[in-house]
């Protein structure tokens, strides 16, 4: 007597369309091909391996001497960004202004450690639950370690309890599209970038330039998530600018860091698909060199 033994069919994953039998849970595509094809496809290692041979080819056969910026792709990055982020409630329901976040951003510091000012370790942003934030940790360890956690902290001077949510991944940017783009940058908590001058003073921008946008773009951001870009490689440049100046200051700073300056509104720029991608991680992540304070959120659209 035949026993009929239905066979569950499965499709490639790299998409081909064509369904097959798993010889094992490993077993995902058709063919080799496929499988070479989708990780050329999916993989950050193969895809910037692809462009460096293709860059090579050019130079070679087609006497290609100066690449063009503006038609650059997108970094290859992984499906998520490294960290994650969580809401943040106290056991009184205390609520913080901006103007607060001193002794929040005390509080985190305390529990993470020390960080560098320009690649701190965590982020915080406007949140509608809980104290009315939610913080982002870079480092995927220091994320999981705190998320979904309950901590007795000392909080202007009187005991309370802090509970962190559970941990949420951000997904990583997708910017397909090659070539020059206009996008609008709007901010939602003033945005504060400094520039150290030879003296050894801070200067504190007020309103946004080609220059300032762009080198705080490749130079700050990218350290953030662990990716090495090269400025060269990512094009920025103003169109128009509806801003005005941002000032506000930080309770129980004993004068460091105390009175902030930045910039609210919004700008338009065009810009190519590194610089787009780029944009697209700091409305993620924050803006500027103050983001552990919740400055720098930004909101990013293209026209």
């Amino acid at each position: 007597m035949k026993t009929n033994v239905a066979v569950s069919l499965v499709s490639c994953l790299c998409g081909c369309g064509e369904q097959f039998a798993p010889k094992s849970s490993e077993h995902r595509y058709y063919s080799d091909a496929c499988r070479y094809r989708h990780r050329d496809r999916v993989d950050p290692s193969a895809i910037a391996n692809n462009r460096a041979r293709c860059a090579r080819w050019a130079t070679e056969h087609r006497n290609v001497e100066h690449a063009q910026p503006w038609l650059f792709g997108a970094p290859p990055f992984e499906a998520y960004l490294p960290g994650g982020g969580f809401s943040i409630e106290f056991a009184d329901g205390q609520r913080f202004e901006q103007w607060q976040l001193s002794a929040l951003h005390g509080m985190l510091t305390s529990l993470t450690g020390p960080h560098d000012v320009s690649v701190p370790m965590f982020s915080l942003a406007k949140w509608h639950t809980g104290c009315g934030w939610a913080a982002f940790l870079r480092d995927d360890d220091s994320a999981k370690k705190l998320a979904g956690t309950v901590h007795v902290v000392d909080l202007g001077g009187r005991q309370n309890a802090v509970q962190f949510g559970p941990l949420h991944r951000l997904k990583a940017p997708k910017v397909a599209k090659r070539g020059r783009r206009r996008l609008r940058i709007e901010s939602v908590t003033p945005v504060c970038v400094r520039c150290t001058q030879t003296s050894g003073e801070q200067v504190m921008y007020t309103e946004p330039t080609t220059g300032n946008l762009l080198s705080t773009l490749t130079l700050m951001t990218p350290k953030r998530i662990g990716l090495l870009v090269d400025p060269a490689t990512a094009k920025l440049e103003l169109v128009e600018r509806a801003t005005h100046e941002a000032r506000v200051h930080l309770a129980g700073r004993d004068g460091r860091l105390g009175d902030m300056h930045g910039w609210i509104g919004s700008v338009v720029v065009d810009a190519n698909a590194v610089a787009h991608w780029l944009l697209e991680v700091a409305a993620r992540i924050g803006f500027g060199g103050t983001t552990s304070f919740g400055f720098g959120r930004i909101r990013v659209t293209e026209l």
